[in-house]
C-alpha cells in the first residue's frame, strides 16, 4: 500500500501527511487495514487534529476484519463520554465506501 511507503519512509521521504491522504482513499474504498491506521492517525493527532470519534469510527468500521482493530477500540472507548461513542458509532453507520475512482 502506497500509504504504509509515505508512512514508513520506506523506498521514498516519510511523509506523514501522503500517508494520511492515502490511507483515508484506501479507507474509504473499505481496505480494513487503512481503516485502521487512519484510525490511528485521528487517534494520535499524526497530519490531522486529533478525533477521537473520528478515530472510533475508522476502527469501527475496521473491526469487523481485523482483531486488533477492536482491541484498540474497547480500550478507546474507555477514555471516550458516551456521548462521543454514540456519535463515533452514529458515523460507522453512516458510511458507505467511496468507488475505486472517487
Amino acid at each position: 500500500m502506497l500509504a504504509t511507503l509515505y508512512d514508513q519512509g520506506r523506498g521514498v521521504d516519510r511523509d506523514l501527511t501522503q500517508a494520511f491522504a492515502w490511507y483515508r482513499r484506501a479507507a474509504n474504498q473499505g481496505q480494513p487495514q487503512a481503516q485502521f491506521n487512519l484510525g490511528d492517525f485521528y487517534r494520535q493527532g499524526i497530519a490531522v487534529e486529533a478525533d477521537p470519534v473520528e478515530a472510533y469510527k475508522w476502527w469501527r468500521l475496521a473491526a469487523a476484519k481485523l482483531d486488533i482493530a477492536a482491541q484498540n477500540l474497547r480500550l478507546l472507548a474507555r477514555g471516550m463520554g458516551q456521548a462521543q461513542i454514540t456519535d463515533g458509532e452514529a458515523r460507522a453507520r453512516r458510511w458507505r465506501p467511496a468507488r475505486e475512482g472517487g
